[in-house]
């Protein structure tokens, strides 16, 4: 699914934005969990393996904004993807 994102009157200067998504590709403990085989029981060395990924995936872009913002993200079922933006003007 395509998300298209438009924020307007966003200050004019250097902005950061952060991205941090989990879905079946990244952080999804579930789907971790599918891939080990699904064992009912758990040691200690699997439940922090499990731990380690559940990290969510991190993308920085940096740009110039001026006043408009688009945004494309391609996301797919399940996804869940957090934003950041800041500006320094």
């Amino acid at each position: 699914m395509l998300l298209r994102i438009e924020i307007r009157d966003v200050p004019h200067g250097n902005a950061i934005l952060k991205d941090w998504r989990i879905g079946r590709k990244s952080g999804s403990v579930f789907d971790k969990w599918m891939e080990m085989g699904h064992p009912d029981s758990f040691s200690p060395d699997m439940l922090s393996y499990l731990d380690r990924c559940t990290l969510p995936a991190l993308h920085v872009r940096e740009f110039k904004c001026e006043n408009v913002l688009k945004l494309d993200y391609t996301l797919e079922p399940h996804d869940i993807v957090r934003m950041d933006l800041a500006v320094n003007e």
